[in-house]
């Protein structure tokens, strides 16, 4: 739970095996807490804040209008976000990129996730990607989005975690974790494991020197997520050297690399800040539609209304030709920029 910014209860659970147990937690916790709304941060493509569109680590978010769910379960508004996106946003505003104009942050835990963290005129953008499915084509393991040579699939935790027990499964526990097994035989010096974290630092390597070559605004490199945390330092040698050798641009050879300020409640303060953002917007929204100059037919708009760089002319029309609707539409050029200005 977020209160003012701050993350003050947090309660953990297994990833829900479906929606079912998910909102059973939800519904517990809304019920035992006065909150103003929801905002679920989520691995995968989200639209327009409301539906998961694809989630190839928990598929039976595939498909699911998840907002308009939960706010029924809630009587509460509910914002949905990628994780990822929510991390960044938490990181422009209270983490280590608060002191860069461009960096990215990526997640390295059972899946691969990334976006762009981007300071402009004082506002801040986050540009989301999905560096996990970046097919790199070296390998035939099968992603779970369902393609072959997606990164993700091969130097992920999750992918990790798969290799080991293909490996050792006789040798482990079904309650022992595969990449705390990993640890423990790289601190003794057990070459296979040296060797497995050398092969995943590559890939990892390549994959940040690809995306630095893209974009040479990036300042930082803040990576999160339970794998990248607990094995960078079996990794970072490995790492560097890769966008040393790889990277083009001169200030990117010793780039910084991070782990991220906030882990492992980063997810959860953005998804409070892109909450409010959300439902500031809503708001604003709503009490346009409520005016009369923006939506009723009734009113006739301006001749000629400036909409910054270039005007907006009113064009006659025969009756019944759209008419209202033309004139809905510049009211809403004229009103709308200033509510994104603000």
């Amino acid at each position: 739970m977020v209160i003012d910014g701050q993350a003050r209860s947090i309660e953990e659970y297994p990833t829900p095996a479906s929606y079912e147990e998910f909102s059973s937690h939800l519904k517990r916790i809304v019920q035992s807490s006065c909150v103003q709304g929801t905002a679920i941060a989520t691995a995968g493509i989200v639209n327009n804040h409301r539906t998961v569109i694809q989630s190839p680590n928990v598929q039976w978010l595939n498909g699911l209008h998840l907002a308009h769910l939960t706010e029924q379960l809630t009587y509460r508004r509910c914002w949905v976000v990628n994780d990822l996106e929510a991390v960044t946003m938490a990181e422009l505003r209270f983490g280590a990129l608060r002191d860069v104009q461009c960096g990215i942050v990526e997640s390295l835990s059972t899946g691969w996730g990334g976006c762009t963290g981007l300071r402009l005129n004082d506002r801040d953008y986050v540009i989301p990607g999905e560096p996990g499915h970046v097919n790199v084509g070296t390998h035939s393991y099968v992603c779970g989005c369902g393609q072959i040579g997606c990164a993700e699939a091969a130097f992920s935790g999750g992918a990790v975690r798969r290799r080991i027990r293909e490996r050792f499964g006789i040798r482990l526990s079904d309650s022992e974790d595969p990449c705390s097994f990993l640890d423990r035989e790289a601190d003794t010096g057990a070459e296979w494991a040296l060797q497995l974290y050398d092969e995943v630092a590559t890939g990892i390597g390549y994959g940040w020197a690809n995306a630095l070559n893209r974009n040479s605004w990036i300042k930082k490199i803040i990576y999160t997520g339970t794998f990248a945390v607990r094995g960078m330092r079996y990794m970072r040698l490995r790492i560097e050297k890769t966008i040393r050798e790889h990277t083009k641009f001169p200030h990117h050879k010793e780039i910084s690399i991070g782990r991220s300020l906030l882990w492992p409640v980063g997810a959860h303060l953005g998804a409070a800040v892109l909450f409010m953002q959300c439902q500031q917007c809503h708001d604003r929204l709503t009490r346009l539609r409520s005016t009369k100059h923006v939506l009723s037919p009734d009113v006739a708009p301006d001749p000629k209304i400036s909409t910054g760089a270039r005007s907006v002319k009113r064009t006659s029309r025969k009756k019944g030709d759209g008419q209202n609707n033309g004139r809905n539409l510049v009211h809403l050029r004229r009103w709308v920029p200033a509510l994104l200005r603000d």
